[in-house]
């Protein structure tokens, strides 16, 4: 059965029996056809269609009540969720109500501050009950030195005791000047 222009592998020969010139794929057609038992073709698929039918399954699978329960549980934790915001927004109208309470009685209290310290008011107390008056040009007194100014610096007396020991003292009692 061989075409011109190809060349069949026999298995016997060298390399340049190998090659191949076109389609090497089997010609289904040349092969004998298969014969099927004496069954008529209407039985043949009533069992075929006998094994291919499943049962139906009878009540719910583990994983269908198992999603039932999760999605329950689920919508539990969102409801309590939604109570805790809401319990929260109302908390948080009932502050804001307060600040703003608390912002009139402020405002009301820096008036209140500020006319307590009006400095005329003041003056007229230290005049009038205290016996005070006010500073006038004769009231600054000038002096005048006719020496020079010059400071003078004090020399600490030496003692004796100049040892770790006494030195340890001295920084105590200069720490303890602080307290």
């Amino acid at each position: 059965m061989a075409r011109e222009g190809f060349k069949v592998n026999t298995g016997y020969g060298d390399a340049a029996d190998y090659a191949v010139y076109g389609n090497v794929a089997y010609d289904l057609n040349a092969l004998p056809k298969r014969e099927y038992e004496d069954q008529p073709q209407a039985e043949r698929r009533t069992k075929a269609r006998a094994y291919a039918v499943n049962q139906p399954a009878s009540g719910i699978s583990f994983f269908a009540a198992a999603g039932f329960v999760l999605f329950a549980v689920m919508m539990v934790f969102v409801l309590l969720a939604r109570l805790q915001l809401t319990e929260i927004s109302d908390e948080t109208a009932r502050i804001e109500s307060r600040i703003a309470d608390l912002s009139e009685v402020e405002a009301r209290l820096k008036i209140e501050y500020e006319k307590t310290f009006n400095l005329t008011e003041i003056e007229k107390y230290a005049t009038k009950k205290l016996g005070m008056i006010r500073q006038g040009s004769d009231s600054v007194t000038f002096l005048s030195m006719t020496n020079v100014d010059r400071a003078e610096i004090l020399v600490p007396e030496e003692t004796d005791n100049t040892g770790f020991l006494s030195g340890f003292k001295d920084f105590l009692s200069s720490l303890l000047e602080y307290f």
